[in-house]
């Protein structure tokens, strides 16, 4: 994602950012919904955990909690629209507000990442979008201010399991990570928390 301007390539993918829109009512209202599915029935981002190792386990089982929710719930249908934000690409294509996603209960897959960051980052975890050439899916740091994180291919929410769909995101991070992609920015890791820091606020 990007553009030329006097033949030099600048790259606009960090923008992507701007649609994680986690203040919005009807993220607010997924947040909600989620904590129905979570065994303590609570959404509370990495608190409530006095390790990081119990933090690992607080911060997957409220994402997992969001998973079901929005695939019991909400009834998100994947849309196979392939996406071109990479590095070094001039083509674009519309990212859907996490709103929009929700109310025609539809995403591609940069949609979901952006859904499902919007809710992480709704409960005070910190999460990323990674963009792969043609994919984008959505990942978060495992407990506060952690050097590892999680991730979860969120294109699969319509119909496989939340084990399947994280099982299935760290696969491509590793793979990605192993080729030397995003050493080489072939491959990005949006920082959320990064963005905030540096001016990039929500659009809503």
């Amino acid at each position: 994602m990007g553009v030329v301007e006097d033949g030099e390539y600048i790259d606009l993918s960090f923008f992507i950012t701007a649609w994680v829109t986690p203040h919005v009512s009807e993220i607010d209202e997924l947040v909600r919904v989620a904590a129905e599915y979570h065994p303590q029935r609570r959404m509370v981002g990495y608190q409530g955990a006095e390790t990081q190792e119990e933090q690992t386990w607080v911060s997957s089982d409220q994402v997992e909690a969001m998973y079901y929710a929005l695939q019991d719930e909400y009834l998100i249908t994947y849309i196979n629209s392939p996406i071109s934000y990479s590095a070094n690409s001039d083509k674009s294509q519309r990212i859907k507000l996490p709103k929009d996603a929700i109310n025609m209960a539809s995403a591609n897959c940069i949609d979901g990442a952006v859904l499902f960051a919007s809710a992480i980052e709704n409960i005070g975890m910190d999460p990323y979008i990674v963009l792969i050439p043609g994919h984008a899916f959505v990942a978060w740091d495992i407990w506060e201010d952690s050097d590892t994180i999680d991730c979860l291919e969120t294109t699969m929410v319509g119909s496989y399991s939340f084990e399947a769909a994280n099982e299935r995101g760290l696969e491509a991070y590793e793979r990605e990570v192993e080729n030397g992609n995003f050493d080489r920015d072939v491959s990005q890791l949006l920082s959320i928390e990064e963005a905030r820091v540096i001016g990039i606020t929500p659009m809503q």
